[in-house]
Order: structure tokens, then sequence, then C-alpha cells
């Protein structure tokens, strides 16, 4: 949801999906992740489990005097994934590297979420002695230990983007006890990197633990031609994503492209369209409830737009998994904001963290009560709470746990040499 030199990978004393309790009585917080050993400080945090004890990330450790732009052999190593364990719990707070998986001239590994459960974690890493970089779909139990995942036939890159709980296929499709099996949910792509907003990546899932890739199908009489699936419900029974459409060499809106996979009468995956806000063109898929009956994410009118999106939320009706999604809520904003989108949900909808945008400047906020009408400003939230925020500004909400009480996101902050620094924070802030 990542990188440096010469960093040992310590095993996990309890490992990825292990019981871990909430401290009693945790008081309000907010801290930032750290980072793990390198030249250059920068942390940011991606995903969290439900109960909010265990976090996963990426952390930038290389060396300042290599050049960033993947142009160079001699850039060995990038971004690492790593797994952080909060506050209030019983185990020690640590930050730890998941490794480079691979072996080649550039190294990067990239955690982009974590299953409800804990037990897996999904992402990508770079392989191959060659530039421009390409990147391996992976699926890590613990730091060190990982499944490579297939691509598609003929592409060369593509990444896991989320991991559910369980699998919802039946028997034939992945033998196996039904207890062992997951959707993993992602892109397949045929170019050399994991851009996934370029034309030849294809949205795909894979039933773990089978490692192929099964295109997920694109809707007929849609001119979208590639795109993604970002987020996945806990039961594997719903996946939502982006589609995209390429028109001489430049990204297009198109009035489709927020989607919605559900269940299939043939045992697949059918698409269902989620229609914009009103009074844009089309709109955007961030993120999915663990129930997956809420869709997070934004409405725009530019796909390369800044500030100007509506933050909106789908919510499903009707029986699930078959239910329907009608017209996006549009969320309020904080006064001043010319834009904002919604990312990070509680399991079951009820909260919701994102951003706002003001003077260009992003601002991380949460929404939550009847209707997710109330909106706070996250910062603003922890002063209220006789949390001191010092110099910190957040960004954005990326995560949010169950009780939608743990936030997660990215901001910047002055450090002991009074430069600032990029990091990955967590806050525990009780609800309005």
């Amino acid at each position: 949801m990542l990188r440096s030199l010469g960093i040992t990978i310590a095993a996990l004393v309890s490992g990825l999906g292990a019981s871990r309790s909430p401290a009693p009585d945790c008081p309000p917080y907010l801290v930032g992740t750290g980072d793990l050993p390198g030249d250059t400080f920068l942390s940011f945090a991606n995903s969290l489990t439900p109960d909010g004890q265990v976090v996963v990330g990426g952390s930038n450790a290389d060396d300042p005097d290599v050049p960033n732009d993947g142009d160079s052999a001699s850039w060995a190593h990038a971004n690492q994934g790593f797994q952080w364990t909060p506050p209030c719990t019983l185990t020690p707070q640590v930050i730890e590297g998941f490794g480079y998986p691979f072996s080649g001239v550039h190294q990067e590994s990239n955690t982009k979420s974590i299953s409800p459960d804990g037990a897996f974690v999904a992402g990508d890493a770079t392989y191959g002695a060659n530039i421009p970089t390409t990147f391996k779909p992976v699926l890590w139990s613990s730091p060190g230990t990982f499944l490579e995942l297939e691509r598609l036939p003929g592409h060369a890159s593509g990444s896991a983007n989320d991991v559910s709980n369980r699998a919802h296929l039946a028997p034939a499709v992945t033998p196996g006890p039904r207890g062992d099996r997951r959707v993993v949910v992602g892109y397949s792509t045929t170019a050399s990197n994991h851009a996934h907003r370029v034309p030849g990546a294809v949205p795909v899932y894979w039933t773990y633990p089978s490692t192929t890739p099964v295109p997920l199908p694109f809707p007929s009489g849609t001119s979208a031609t590639f795109g993604e699936a970002r987020g996945v419900s806990r039961d594997g029974r719903v996946i939502v994503g982006n589609l995209y459409e390429f028109v001489g060499g430049t990204r297009v809106t198109t009035t489709a492209c927020a989607w919605v996979w559900r269940p299939g009468r043939s045992g697949g995956f059918e698409p269902l369209v989620l229609g914009p806000p009103a009074g844009r063109l089309s709109g955007w898929v961030a993120g999915i409830s663990d129930d997956g009956t809420v869709v997070t994410g934004n409405g725009f009118d530019d796909p390369d737009g800044f500030g100007e999106e509506t933050p909106c939320v789908w919510r499903g009706s009707g029986p699930p998994p078959s239910f329907g999604f009608g017209a996006p809520e549009v969320l309020p904003m904080l006064a001043g904001s010319s834009g904002g989108s919604a990312l990070g949900v509680s399991a079951d909808g009820a909260v919701v963290g994102g951003q706002c945008v003001i003077d260009f400047a992003t601002h991380a906020v949460r929404w939550s009560g009847p209707g997710l009408a109330t909106i706070e400003d996250v910062l603003d939230t922890a002063t209220l709470h006789a949390i001191d925020p010092g110099t910190w500004t957040l960004y954005y909400v990326t995560g949010i746990s169950a009780d939608g009480e743990m936030l997660i996101g990215t901001g910047d902050h002055l450090d002991e040499n009074d430069e600032f620094v990029i990091e990955g924070w967590a806050a525990r802030l009780p609800l309005p």
C-alpha cells in the first residue's frame, strides 16, 4: 500500500496473521511509522487490518547521490515494503522490511494491501537485468516469504493490489479446501513498468493458491481498452476497479471509468458500471469496504486534473452479492476546498477517510455520522483530543480500522534537524 542498502530481513516473532490484542484503554495518539535504514528518510502507510494491529507501507532508503529516475544500472536499491506495529498492541512497536524477492539491476518491492485477517500482503517487486524495470505480482505471507503470481501470456509486468480472506468460486475453479482459497486482484500489463494507467494493462484476479491470472471481462459497448482491479471484499465476491481509454497517446475521460465486478452465473465475474456524480463526466474507484457494500472514490472531468474532483461513495442495495449500485452520494468538503477524494473506508462503510484540496494543498479528512455528513480535518481533531501535532501536515487518509477510530496515511513534518521529511502516520481518534 520500500527499499534500501544492505537491509537484513528479520523474521516476525509472531508472523503475519498472528493474534494481536489492543492494550486496554488506549489513549488518542498521532505518531509516525518511522522508516527503514538508509540515507533518505521517506515512508508512507498504505493499508491496515480491520483491528488496527498491523500496518503495511513503503520506505525509501536509497542513496541520494544515485539518480532516482531508473535509467542507471548503478541504482541498486529503491523502495521496500514494510510492516509496522502501531501503539497499543501487545507486541513491540517495530518496523520490518519485506526485502527484495527477485534479483535485478534495480531493486524495489511495494506492499499495496493487507488481507483483513492479516495473513497475506499483496504487492509487487522488480526483476530482471535490464532498464526499464519490470515488475512481478507478489503475495507475501511474512517478510521474506512470498508467492510469485503469474502474469498473462506475453505480459512483462503486473501487480497484486488487494487480497480477500476467502474465495466464493466453485471448487472446480481452484482445487483444494474452500478455506484455503482467496481472491487476489490487480493487473497484468505489456508495459515494461508497473503503471496501470497505460495501454496494455488488463484487470485480473488470481484465486490463491493458484498463481494463474484470470482477466476480468470488459463490458460490451465500453470504449475503455485497459485498466486495473483495485480492491476486493472480505469474502472475495465483489471486485472494484477502473477502466481507461487512450486516444492518440493521451489518456482520456470515459463515462464508464469506475466498475464493480460481481459473481456471474458461469462462476466468474460480471461487470457493472458505477455512474459518476451529477455534473461529472466519470467516476474513479479508490477502495471498497470489507463487506463489499460501500465503494469509495471521486467524480472527475479531467483524468489528469488535480484538486477538482468530487469525493463520493457508491452504496450497494439488494441481496448480496448480486446487489446493484445506484447514483453515488457526494460527500461534503472542508470550507475553501476546490476538490477531494474518498479513499480509506471502515469495514461496514460507516466511516470514510480521504483528502480535501485547499489552495493546491491536501488535507487528511474523515467522514462519519448519518449519511457521512460529518467531516473532520484530522489534524484539527487531533488537537481537540489534546494531542500536540507539532509541525505535522497530514496529506490524506489511506486506511481506517473497522471501528473507524484508527486512521493511517502520509504527511510531512520537521525532523530534529529542522528539515522536512515525508513519513507515514497513524492516529487513534475517537469518533465525534
